[in-house]
């Protein structure tokens, strides 16, 4: 099966199970190496298939680039770019960029504080991909760090790793604040503008530490206060690896507080931002929405639609036609 695209992209509909979010998926593939429907890439594979292959022709920036993914059901993924073949799949991450809309992003607001730092990381690497190697750092250090808790270890070794994870922590922290500062403007705006500027929201960085003065210093100190907690517990209980991001709605916190609709609107101007901050940096990244019109009500779908900017390639998928943009190409799937 072979498609090609409009500059502007394209509308989707058809009824539920015909394929719409399979060809959205096999676009936002080639931004990541992975599914946003599974954690398996064997549950890609056809039940009757032993691989799949998907190329694709892209211009980035007015160069042309070909992409080629392939994987087995020995586990074996190649990925390439015009015919390089990538040593590590994070090295494909931020060549091709993405934005995928989903009703699941409503987790973003209403899940954990992990779905919130996996949405900013996810955001903050699009844009840095340096921000990757300190995120996967961290985790190592963090694994080492709470291994050195279940066995016998020396005050050197501890002071070792105390002072690694410290100076990562500082980073990580740094990259989620700096971005946050462009970011959180951005994000008001795109809220009060679907909303019908009825409604003011913001994000506010919650850190797990006291910070007076400098991150390392505040780090030490609390280091310190939860030394036996961590001996007891046996593993790491400080770092930003536990921070969150509070999403309010005029002063409120709208994870306690905010209607369905709300959140879906949070949700969709949280995507809507993190294409803004790309954009502002002459990135326009390709907007992918799934089944996310048919979530709101009409004001806020009329609001949403009138944000899209055309200086992307944006792919809406909807049952309904009636649902989608006018005056763009359509693709019925039956």
């Amino acid at each position: 099966m072979s498609l090609s695209f409009s500059d502007n992209g394209l509308n989707i509909y058809g009824f539920n199970g015909v394929g719409k979010t399979n060809l959205l998926e096999a676009i936002f593939y080639f931004s990541t190496g992975k599914s946003f429907r599974t954690k398996s890439d064997i549950d890609i594979i056809n039940f009757e298939k032993d691989y799949f292959r998907i190329t694709s022709e892209i211009v980035i920036n007015k160069l042309d680039y070909t992409f080629e993914i392939g994987y087995n059901r020995k586990k074996k993924k190649i990925v390439k770019i015009n015919g390089q073949l990538l040593k590590k799949l994070t090295d494909l991450y931020g060549k091709f960029k993405v934005i995928f809309f989903s009703p699941s992003d409503i987790n973003i607001i209403s899940g954990t504080p992990s779905n919130r730092r996996l949405f900013f990381d996810k955001a903050i690497a699009q844009l840095y991909p340096e921000y990757l190697s300190i995120l996967n750092r961290q985790k190592k250090i963090i694994k080492q760090r709470n291994f050195l808790f279940k066995s016998s270890y020396s005050e050197a070794e501890k002071s070792s790793w105390d002072n690694q994870l410290m100076v990562n922590s500082a980073k990580l922290y740094k990259f989620r604040i700096d971005y946050l500062k462009d970011f959180n403007s951005i994000f008001q705006t795109k809220y009060s503008e679907i909303s019908d500027f009825k409604e003011k929201a913001e994000i506010k960085y919650f850190s797990g530490l006291n910070i007076a003065g400098t991150y390392e210093k505040s780090f030490k100190e609390e280091l310190s206060k939860i030394s036996q907690q961590e001996i007891i517990y046996k593993r790491t209980l400080i770092g930003p690896q536990l921070d969150d991001y509070i999403i309010n709605i005029d002063d409120k916190n709208s994870k306690m507080f905010a209607s369905q609709g709300q959140m879906r609107s949070l949700a969709i101007a949280l995507r809507l931002s993190q294409a803004t901050v790309l954009t502002e940096k002459k990135i326009y990244p390709v907007l992918i929405f799934d089944d996310v019109i048919g979530e709101l009500d009409n004001r806020r779908t009329t609001s949403l639609l009138k944000l899209l900017n055309d200086n992307h390639q944006i792919f809406i998928a909807s049952p309904k036609l009636e649902n989608l943009p006018k005056n763009r190409e359509n693709l019925e799937l039956k």
